[in-house]
């Protein structure tokens, strides 16, 4: 076993001289057991959903322009040929759709991001994302779903690669695994956050999108465990999250925050009422945007003409990042999550770079 082979992994992701890790067989080791890492990870998350009666949808990764989601200024576009074609950064809207067949519904694919900077140890531009999708389904219940496939996700990795895990990296992965398994995670209102921020002296006022900065120092609170974020602010969140019955300036939201990765899941309730989703997509950055890119009413596909015609039940559902939850659960300090993605590895860095 090489002396701590991730951080001379992520040395060699970030100076291309020390060609010659290849050669020794760090790489080679790597890539094997991380695809077996995948492996159990998918294996767990569908071991879970099979069990709670969660149908596995397969989604397309070419959408129109509501798959961007969140931030239409990263969505990958195909350019003037194709204007109104993208690679998707969620599969929340073809789920939702979805649940039209079947109550509960998941999947496991690709998000694209035009991320700006990949250098920060946290960004990426392709990751695996884990969704689902649940109708009659509050926040609350969504919670213990993510908390479950989390505790899944890890039990079968621990349980399948716990020598080779131990052997390659040289961690007890069953000891560092216990935060990730133990439950319930605790859960912190957005308005305590930005309070424990305050106290702390920390420059933050309430309506503010929280920095990895803040992150870090909410995970210190919280014991750097696992722990639940909830009840954001509605200014800073997506249209189709549902507002609060108390505090229509609060939507039913939560992610979970991560010792070392920071957000991994980000989740909330869904908007039921047509009118309501279509005031508030209007008056958000997302459409402001796509409208600046000369895209209509009929661009955004038929989520809104299927939520307008059909009644639509409650909902809610979530994505978790699985590379993020792998960054997390491996790093012993803040690593680069490139070295934790299979398919960055394997084109950019050994094929692009030519070391094999």
């Amino acid at each position: 076993m090489v002396l701590n082979p991730i951080r001379h992994l992520e040395e060699d992701i970030q100076n291309i001289t020390h060609a010659e890790l290849l050669y020794q067989n760090v790489w080679k080791q790597w890539v094997e057991l991380l695809s077996e890492i995948y492996g159990a990870g998918y294996d767990g998350a569908r071991s879970y959903f099979k069990e709670q009666n969660i149908l596995e949808i397969f989604p397309t990764i070419l959408g129109g322009a509501l798959g961007a989601c969140e931030n239409f200024q990263t969505v990958y576009d195909f350019g003037e040929k194709y204007p109104e074609r993208f690679l998707t950064q969620t599969a929340q809207i073809q789920l939702e759709i979805c649940l039209r067949v079947n109550p509960k519904v998941s999947c496991i694919t690709r998000s694209f991001r035009r991320e700006a900077d990949i250098h920060d140890g946290r960004h990426l531009r392709e990751f695996t994302l884990i969704e689902l999708e649940a109708s009659d389904c509050n926040l609350d219940q969504l919670l213990t779903y993510a908390e479950h496939l989390v505790h899944s996700i890890v039990s079968r990795i621990v349980s399948a690669k716990q020598k080779r895990i131990e052997s390659f990296l040289g961690i007890q992965i069953e000891e560092k695994a216990k935060p990730y398994l133990a439950g319930p995670f605790p859960r912190i209102t957005y308005t305590e956050a930005v309070n424990i921020l305050q106290k702390k002296g920390l420059s933050v006022s309430w309506g503010d999108d929280f920095r990895a900065t803040d992150e870090k120092e909410l995970l210190d609170y919280a014991g750097n465990k696992p722990f639940f974020l909830t009840h954001f602010p509605t200014a800073i969140k997506f249209f189709n999250m549902k507002q609060s019955a108390q505090n229509a300036d609060i939507v039913n939201s939560a992610d979970l925050i991560l010792p070392r990765s920071g957000e991994a899941i980000g989740g909330a309730e869904r908007e039921t009422k047509f009118d309501v989703m279509w005031e508030r997509f209007q008056k958000s950055s997302t459409y402001a945007l796509m409208t600046k890119r000369g895209l209509t009413k009929e661009d955004f596909g038929c989520y809104f003409t299927i939520t307008k015609k059909l009644e639509t039940s409650s909902h809610a559902g979530f994505g978790l990042g699985f590379e993020r939850l792998l960054q997390s659960l491996f790093s012993q300090e803040a690593t680069d999550i490139r070295v934790f993605t299979l398919p960055f590895i394997l084109t950019t860095w050994l094929v692009d770079r030519k070391k094999i």
